[in-house]
């Protein structure tokens, strides 16, 4: 495979003197990069079980300047089932992925381990374009990340780091994508150190929108359509205990969307299971879902919300959650 690394998607020049392979979410898949006539060039394993199939897997490749420096980076999407070519409709005319950003499939509900796990996609801290990995586990126990690995097959371990007027900016992020930049300080939560709304343009593709081409982070009232309706919420405690996420409906169909959990503002760690004190009437539940918007809520910014609770009719759903942008969450693709 081959793909301009001179440019910024807007167009604009990059002095890339060099490319490589950040992270990889199954080592030895993406291999062999390169800079050729002015692209990264690289090949894609197949897959051991089935050589028809690609091994699937996400990863990160940079461009660099003379000094080795990242300018530049892009989430290359290693996946069989093209999340492009299978879209749903809602009735609100706004087409959107049936997958998470990065995910390798949608579980829909069924209750299987590997392919709850294999629905999780990638998180982004709001405004930036950098994928952030999946927990180790299909449930996010121990709050372990999964395992990346370098073109070579050495561990690289996840970078948490606290904003600061140094580390908080989009400069440094561009240049760091390995770093999650949390913020446990203050009430505004924010990776950058002072807030800039245009990052996620509202209802218009950013050079910072993670989406693949012709797609872009939805808005809130994109996702407004969506409610949890009383057959999904009185779905069985056990089995909805099980199945992490809700089929959400539109009024006409139903769209499962994973429980994918996020990671958290305040140090960085993936966190899937709701315990608020005083709000929760019993024992910790295992899940909630948190799906960022490009709307902006003062200096938070709006997700769609929901999880799972003891008591079926205190399940919660909120298509305009106001959050913290230092947070972690998933994000379900629209089409432009």
């Amino acid at each position: 495979y081959t793909f301009d690394v001179m440019h910024r998607p807007d167009g604009s020049e990059l002095a890339t003197k060099s490319v490589k392979l950040l992270w990889q979410s199954n080592s030895g898949v993406v291999k062999n990069v390169n800079l050729v006539d002015g692209k990264a060039t690289f090949y894609v394993a197949p897959s051991e079980a089935d050589a028809t199939r690609l091994e699937e897997t996400n990863a990160v490749v940079a461009a660099c300047d003379a000094s080795g420096e990242v300018i530049w980076s892009w989430h290359l999407w290693i996946v069989n089932n093209n999340p492009l070519a299978a879209y749903a409709t809602y009735s609100n005319g706004k087409s959107f992925m049936r997958v998470n950003l990065g995910a390798f499939t949608n579980s829909e509900g069924e209750i299987d381990e590997q392919k709850i796990y294999d629905s999780y996609g990638m998180y982004y801290q709001w405004g930036r374009k950098e994928p952030f990995q999946r927990p180790y586990y299909f449930d996010a126990a121990g709050a372990d990340d999964e395992t990346r690995y370098d073109e070579l097959g050495t561990y690289i371990k996840e970078e948490h780091i606290e904003s600061s007027a140094t580390t908080g900016t989009v400069d440094y992020a561009r240049k760091n994508p390995l770093q999650f930049i949390f913020n446990s300080e203050g009430e505004s939560g924010d990776w950058l150190a002072s807030a800039n709304n245009e990052l996620w343009s509202d209802g218009e593709k950013s050079i910072y929108d993670p989406c693949p081409y012709g797609w872009r982070v939805p808005t809130a009232d994109d996702l407004k359509v969506l409610t949890l309706d009383d057959a999904t919420d009185n779905t069985p405690l056990e089995s909805a205990r099980k199945q992490y996420g809700w089929h959400l409906s539109d009024g006409v169909s139903h769209y499962f969307y994973p429980a994918c959990g996020r990671r958290r503002y305040s140090d960085g760690k993936v966190e899937n299971m709701n315990s608020k004190e005083g709000v929760y009437p019993s024992q910790p539940q295992p899940w909630e879902g948190y799906y960022w918007t490009s709307t902006t809520d003062g200096g938070k910014s709006v997700a769609l919300y929901f999880d799972l609770t003891t008591t079926r009719t205190i399940n919660k759903f909120f298509p305009s959650h106001s959050a913290r942008r230092a947070n972690g969450f998933q994000i379900r693709c629209v089409r432009e």
